[in-house]
């Protein structure tokens, strides 16, 4: 689950809602920008992005040494990493809350992931979820009372909602293929996941679902795998990786599935994008040095997307 440029061109990128979405064998025309990319922090082994701190400063992040995952949090502007005590082994974080107070953690010490939070100031652990099943990729909704998490308790992969004050918990896809990695609008009405589509292993798309009367959207229909969305913070554009070039690119389109856009550039594979909390630059797992380090990369001009709520959502 978890292992789970620089010609330019135009394109206008039809979206359509998944129902009647067809796969797409050609190529996705795209444009393509040279950008310049920063390197931030390297470890000695694989290092996997969870987010930015609220005040733009640091970035929650896993180095995983051999088969030990350590979690980190990263100084930006220092190029520095301080681990992040957790009281159990064998955890990974996934994100802060909208204060920055708390992480979401997901740990596998008793056996199967489960979803926890940590009160960074106390070192307290709280225990978010108990099933015998996998539980996965929790984010934080804007207002910190609900997680979205996928978990496969019904058999396959799902998206979940957790409502923290109550401990009411809600199945939120039901579809037929395997569901993962929700993240949240800015609003909070929205969340975006990726699919697998039923061809080979790497065949997966990038889907809106409206909580309020969970309505679908597909967004992507290219050849491979579009996964790893997250969210602009004025809730306009997603980034996403894709391997449709190729390779393991980040790549930017509208809330709509419009302007889609490679951003990233050189070699090697880039994954993982998070939009820092201004919207000006985005920070990404990449291996185009000797080892996989996490880079940023400066956003720039983008074309115009259309507010949502204009065409239809």
């Amino acid at each position: 689950m978890r292992f789970s440029f620089t010609l330019t061109l135009f394109l206008m990128v039809v979206f359509c809602w998944s129902a009647g979405c067809s796969r797409s064998d050609h190529a996705t025309p795209l444009q393509t920008q040279k950008k310049v990319h920063h390197y931030i922090y390297g470890d000695s082994g694989a290092v996997y992005l969870s987010g930015w701190s609220p005040n733009g400063q640091q970035i929650a992040a896993t180095s995983l040494r051999g088969d030990q995952p350590v979690p980190l949090v990263i100084t930006v502007d220092e190029q520095s990493a301080e681990e992040l005590h957790i009281p159990k082994p064998q955890s990974w974080v996934s994100g802060w809350s909208r204060d920055g107070k708390e992480i979401l953690v997901e740990s596998s010490a008793d056996g199967n992931p489960e979803i926890y939070m940590l009160t960074i100031a106390s070192g307290q652990l709280t225990r978010l979820t108990s099933s015998d099943a996998n539980e996965w990729h929790p984010s934080w909704s804007p207002d910190g009372n609900r997680i979205v998490f996928d978990s496969d308790r019904e058999g396959q992969l799902d998206l979940y909602l957790l409502e923290l004050t109550r401990g009411v918990l809600s199945r939120i896809t039901t579809s037929l293929s395997p569901e993962q990695y929700g993240r949240w609008t800015p609003d909070g009405s929205t969340i975006a996941f990726y699919r697998h589509m039923g061809g080979d292993e790497l065949d997966y798309d990038i889907f809106l679902l409206e909580l309020e009367g969970l309505q679908e959207r597909q967004l992507t229909t290219a050849a491979g795998d579009d996964s790893n969305p997250d969210w602009s913070p004025d809730g306009k554009r997603i980034a996403f990786s894709s391997n449709r070039s190729g390779s393991y690119k980040i790549y930017v389109m509208c809330w709509d599935g419009a302007e889609q856009q490679r951003l990233s550039t050189g070699p090697g594979s880039d994954k993982y994008p998070y939009w820092s909390p201004d919207g000006k630059r985005i920070a990404f797992q990449s291996n185009r040095g000797e080892r996989p380090a996490v880079y940023i990369i400066e956003v720039g001009k983008l074309p115009a997307c259309s507010q949502r709520g204009e065409t239809g959502t």
